[in-house]
C-alpha cells in the first residue's frame, strides 16, 4: 500500500480491485457526505461518444459503485457534486 498525507490526515491505496469503467477522459467528483460521481466518455474514436456516469458511496475504507448510465453524448466530462447529493456535469 501507498501512503500519502492530505492535511490533516492520510490516505492508504489498496491494491487494485479491477475497473470501474472503461472510457477516457473520466472525472470524479466526492461530496462531504462521501458520495461520489464518475463520468466518463465510452470511447474517443466513435462520431459521436457516449457518455456514461457511475454512482458512488465510500465506506470506511471502500467506495461501494452501482451501475453505470448513459447520460448524453459528446465528449470531455466534468462533474461536481454538492452536499445535497445534486449533480452538475459539463462537457464538450
Amino acid at each position: 500500500m501507498k501512503r500519502i498525507a492530505l492535511l490533516d490526515s492520510s490516505l492508504e491505496w489498496s491494491a487494485p480491485v479491477g475497473p470501474i469503467a472503461r472510457g477516457h477522459s473520466p472525472a470524479v467528483s466526492m461530496n462531504n457526505q462521501g458520495d461520489l460521481v464518475l463520468v466518463y466518455a465510452n470511447s474517443i474514436w466513435t462520431p459521436v461518444p457516449e457518455l456514461r456516469a457511475r454512482v458512488g458511496k465510500l465506506d470506511d475504507s471502500s467506495v461501494t459503485w452501482h451501475d453505470e448510465r448513459k447520460f448524453d453524448t459528446g465528449s470531455f466530462p466534468s462533474v461536481g457534486i454538492n452536499d445535497q447529493g445534486e449533480v452538475v456535469s459539463t462537457h464538450q
